[in-house]
């Protein structure tokens, strides 16, 4: 097997599953837990240590992307393997991983597991039931069972109350029993990360305390995990109006229920989002063809969701949105600005903040007021991990996103 772990992850994951029931890891971004957490589990079995893995993770989508990317790759080189898909289960060399979504908590019942990893821990022990309820009572079933937990801080207090990770933190280095072992790493940790990049990465970020928690892995007593948390009502609120002569900017994202537009001007630094279209059970011909009543001879500049290049069940004749747009709204390819591909999250979220602090945006509140919204409440962890959880919302600020991305 090829297998690598950087010095920090061998010190802080590797040599304490040799000692340690309770192992918490604090965590900034991009050190690398689940690939060298998905390691450990191949060693472990491997070694005949473990029999019965439980890996609980924020989504099956997470889980999947993880089996595809960290696990298969490597049993690929043994052999002998079974990906039970329907039932979320791994199986080699006599031995099984459970793989569980925080999405459906009353699935984590089961057998006493040997290992317990609990992927962004931060995440998904906001919900105290899966530790008390699921976790604790299934590792009492095996009295050699063991825990890892590592993730992003998510806040020292969760809806009033200590956050469950946090105080799980605080026990184990409290802990003298030798029974539990705590560790702090941040991205400067991981040798592979270039530090001039964390840096651009940190100016990027910009909050104090969201450095503090996605970059150290910091507790922080207070932080506001709004996605667009750059975005200030008594700045970007306004009431621009469309202007004649000017080019129209527009930012596409195509769902049946709703579909939904934001129309704009861009003046240097000055953006003016003058107008937002949510239509319901409607499709991508009637937008355009209100559109093209509004906006014909204005020169339209269009961007948006990538995944319209495909072919849409939606649409007529089984062309694409895009096909579409460019047909109904009589664009030339120049006025097409659609990336390839979809920005990765976190990319367009630094990039939509950026946009906050670097450009004189300008929301009309009584046109956009759907987009206004979704500013406002959605927060980073359920737009990344549980965005079906928002139902109609979220789409108009995926449409400023693609925007940002696209134009600023």
């Amino acid at each position: 097997m090829k297998l690598s772990f950087t010095t920090s992850q061998l010190t802080h994951l590797y040599k304490p599953i040799d000692f340690a029931k309770f192992i918490y890891i604090q965590k900034g971004r991009r050190w690398g837990f689940t690939r060298a957490a998905a390691q450990l589990c191949i060693i472990q079995i491997a070694k005949k240590k473990a029999k019965r893995i439980l890996w609980g993770d924020v989504t099956y989508n997470n889980c999947n992307n993880y089996i595809r990317n960290y696990f298969l790759p490597i049993l690929k080189q043994i052999g002998n393997y079974s990906w039970k898909k329907t039932e979320h289960i791994l199986e080699f060399n006599g031995a099984e991983i459970h793989f569980r979504s925080a999405e459906y908590p009353e699935s984590w019942e089961g057998l006493g597991y040997d290992l317990v990893i609990l992927n962004e821990a931060g995440i998904i022990l906001k919900d105290n039931y899966i530790y008390k309820n699921a976790v604790i009572p299934m590792m009492a079933d095996n009295p050699n069972s063991q825990l890892i937990a590592g993730g992003a801080p998510k806040g020292k207090t969760h809806k009033g109350r200590p956050h469950p990770f946090f105080e799980l933190c605080e026990r184990a280095k409290a802990d003298e029993s030798g029974k539990s072992y705590h560790a702090k790493v941040s991205m400067y940790d991981n040798p592979l990360l270039d530090k001039e990049t964390i840096e651009i990465l940190k100016d990027e970020i910009g909050d104090p305390n969201k450095i503090a928690q996605e970059i150290f892995g910091e507790f922080v007593d207070e932080i506001y995990n709004r996605y667009a948390w750059a975005f200030d009502e008594t700045i970007h609120i306004g009431e621009p109006r469309r202007m004649n002569g000017l080019p129209v900017f527009l930012s596409f994202d195509f769902n049946v229920n709703p579909m939904t537009c934001i129309a704009g001007h861009i003046r240097g630094k000055s953006i003016e989002i003058f107008k937002e279209y949510r239509l319901v059970n409607s499709n991508v011909y009637e937008l355009c063809e209100q559109l093209w009543k509004e906006y014909q001879g204005t020169g339209m500049i269009v961007t948006g969701d990538a995944t319209g290049r495909a072919r849409s069940a939606a649409a007529r004749k089984g062309v694409t949105n895009w096909q579409i747009i460019k047909q109904e709204l009589r664009l030339k390819d120049t006025q097409l600005k659609v990336p390839s591909v979809n920005p990765e999250f976190d990319n367009a979220y630094m990039k939509l903040n950026k946009s906050f602090r670097d450009f004189d945006i300008l929301i009309n509140k009584k046109a956009c007021p759907y987009l206004i919204k979704d500013l406002e409440l959605i927060d980073y962890d359920t737009f990344r991990n549980a965005k079906n959880s928002l139902g109609d919302m979220s789409h108009l600020l995926d449409c400023f996103k693609y925007f940002c991305w696209s134009f600023l």
